[in-house]
C-alpha cells in the first residue's frame, strides 16, 4: 500500500488495513470500493496530472446546474484519488429521458466563444491538447485529429492511404461543423462513463473541455445505439438530416485515439467513417 493511499485513508478516518474492494475500472486506473465510517466511497488510482484532470473536470460538471448527478472529490494526494460513492440502479425509460434532457441542458447553459480549456486533459493516457481558438474547426483539426493521426501514422498503425484521405477531409471540416457556440462537453462520453443509478443518472470520468455538443453525442453512439427515448429528449424535436455525417466526424477522434491505444481492430471502423464523410 502506498504512502499517499495510506494518507488517504487516515484523513477518511479508516486504518490502513481497511478492505479495498476492487471495482471495474478503466484501462488506465485501479478503481476500489472502501467502507468508510461516514459512509462507502471510490478509491482510484492513476498518474497524478491524469486524476487532478478528473477532480477539475468533475467540479466544471457539477458546476452547471443540471440533474445530472456528478461525483464529488474528497480527498486527492499524488496518486490516489477518493470520491463520493453513487449506488448503482438499473437503465429506463424514464432514467433515458433524464439523459437526453439534461444533457441538452448541460450543453446550453454552459455556452462560451472560444474552444479548449485552461488545462491539458486526458482521453484514457492520451493528453489533449486545449489552447483556446475561437475557430472550431481549427480547434478540431489541429488540437484533435491531426495530431493522432499523425502519431498512428509514426507508429505504423494508420495506413498511408488513410492518412492521405483524413488530410483531403481536413480541408472540408468546417462546411461540415454544426451552427452552434462552444459548450462545456464531458468529452469520453462512451457508454462506460454514463451511470445509471439508484436516483437517475450520473456522469463519470470525464476529459471536459469546450466544444461542439456534438462531440460528445457522436462519442455516446460509437459502440452502443442512442435509444429513442434519449434522442427525442435531446433533440426535442426532429433531428437534424446533418447528424449522419456531423455523427461521423466527430467519431473519428475516438477512433483514432483506440487506433493508437488499442490497434488494428479499430482500423475498419475509421475507415468506414472515412467513406461516409468522402460522399458527403
Amino acid at each position: 500500500m502506498t504512502q499517499a493511499l495510506n494518507r488517504v485513508l487516515d484523513r477518511l478516518g479508516l486504518s490502513p488495513d481497511a478492505p479495498l474492494i476492487p471495482l471495474q475500472g478503466g484501462d488506465i486506473s485501479e478503481v476500489y470500493r472502501v467502507d468508510t465510517p461516514h459512509g462507502r466511497v471510490v478509491i482510484k488510482r492513476a498518474a497524478p496530472d491524469i486524476l487532478r484532470a478528473e477532480c477539475d473536470g468533475l467540479a466544471a460538471l457539477a458546476a452547471i446546474p443540471t440533474r445530472l448527478e456528478i461525483p464529488e472529490c474528497l480527498e486527492l494526494d499524488d496518486d490516489v484519488l477518493a470520491m463520493t460513492w453513487l449506488s448503482p440502479g438499473k437503465p429506463s425509460d424514464s432514467k433515458t429521458r433524464l439523459l437526453g434532457e439534461e444533457l441538452r441542458h448541460l450543453y446550453t447553459r454552459s455556452r462560451a466563444t472560444t474552444h479548449g480549456w485552461a488545462t491539458t486533459t486526458f482521453a484514457g493516457p492520451t493528453p489533449q491538447i486545449n489552447t483556446p481558438l475561437e475557430n472550431g474547426a481549427d480547434f478540431l483539426i489541429e488540437q484533435r485529429l491531426r495530431p493522432l493521426a499523425e502519431r498512428c501514422l509514426r507508429e505504423n498503425k494508420l495506413p498511408e492511404q488513410d492518412a492521405r484521405d483524413l488530410d483531403a477531409l481536413f480541408a472540408r471540416v468546417s462546411g461540415l461543423l454544426p451552427n452552434e457556440p462552444p459548450c462545456l462537453v464531458h468529452g469520453d462520453l462512451w457508454h462506460g462513463n454514463v451511470l445509471y443509478t439508484e436516483t437517475g443518472v450520473a456522469l463519470i470520468d470525464p476529459a471536459i473541455h469546450r466544444h461542439y455538443a456534438m462531440f460528445d453525442l457522436a462519442m455516446l453512439a460509437l459502440f452502443s445505439p442512442i435509444s429513442t427515448n434519449f434522442e427525442r429528449a435531446y433533440w426535442d424535436g426532429p433531428r437534424p438530416e446533418t447528424w449522419p455525417a456531423q455523427c461521423a466526424l466527430f467519431q473519428l477522434y475516438p477512433l483514432l485515439n483506440h487506433l493508437l491505444l488499442f490497434g488494428q481492430s479499430f482500423l475498419g471502423q475509421l475507415q468506414s467513417k472515412i467513406k461516409i464523410l468522402e460522399k458527403d
